[in-house]
């Protein structure tokens, strides 16, 4: 009788625990797939706004509700803005269909082009305020020493880094179609982007491409596993530009 009694306690706290495990997985995967994601920091082509090795939240909902795995919004949301930093997918010929991070620079109806590593919005240059030199390590460890810059774009602050040493891609002025999106990266001479995707033409990115907007970072450390506080809950959509390390 003792053995029963046991018994029939032990299958229903089992049951219960798979209940708790089965309830916590579905939890998790609604907020991945419609609330928040986390992403890591794998290339230096946000430099020095996002670190390799930071680990950020991405707001998933803000642009809209999408069933998960495909481009089509259940409910519609914010339009992505100009100066948003954001997660997209796009097809690499090696890496096949990935995550890339980067800031939207045009929205639909802007004109832009690029020349002399200057980007123009509407016809109007984003104006540049240059801050010495700037130091930072590529994913590989290597130390790269460039031009730290502050960019106006269009009423968006933020840093630009500009490599004076390496030649720039021009591209004519171009009418970014609607609910198309032209991104950059903030390493603006490190980084494969809108302007290489389609050259000598401008490529761009879909609004159902995008996976969401990046909000803060939630964690960093180096390339020796040494943490990075006061990374910590940095967030990613200020207006004005704000660097938290040192310029070397």
């Amino acid at each position: 009788m003792n053995k029963k009694i046991v018994s029939e306690s032990f299958k229903i706290t089992t049951w219960e625990y798979i209940k708790v495990i089965v309830s916590a997985l579905a939890i998790a995967f609604f907020i991945r797939s419609f609330i928040f994601e986390p992403f890591k920091i794998p290339s230096s082509s946000m430099v020095p706004t996002l670190l390799v090795g930071d680990y950020l939240f991405v707001n998933k909902f803000n642009y809209g509700l999408k069933i998960p795995f495909t481009k089509t919004f259940i409910t519609e949301g914010n339009n992505p803005k100009r100066g948003d930093i954001a997660v997209f997918k796009r097809n690499d010929e090696r890496m096949g269909n990935v995550n890339f991070i980067k800031r939207i620079v045009a929205v639909p109806g802007d004109k832009i082009a690029y020349l002399n590593k200057k980007i123009y919005i509407n016809d109007k240059p984003a104006s540049m305020q240059n801050l010495g030199k700037y130091t930072y390590s590529d994913s590989q460890n290597n130390k790269i020493t460039v031009s730290l810059n502050t960019e106006n774009l269009a009423g968006v602050k933020h840093y630009a880094l500009i490599d004076k040493d390496r030649v720039g891609r021009d591209l004519s002025p171009f009418i970014v179609p609607k609910n198309k999106y032209v991104v950059m990266g903030d390493n603006r001479d490190n980084s494969l982007d809108a302007r290489f995707w389609n050259y000598p033409n401008w490529g761009y990115i879909d609004k159902g491409d995008i996976v969401g907007r990046a909000e803060f970072i939630f964690w960093s450390w180096d390339s020796n596993f040494m943490p990075r506080f006061e990374r910590i809950a940095n967030s990613l959509r200020s207006n004005k530009a704000e660097i938290v390390n040192a310029i070397k």
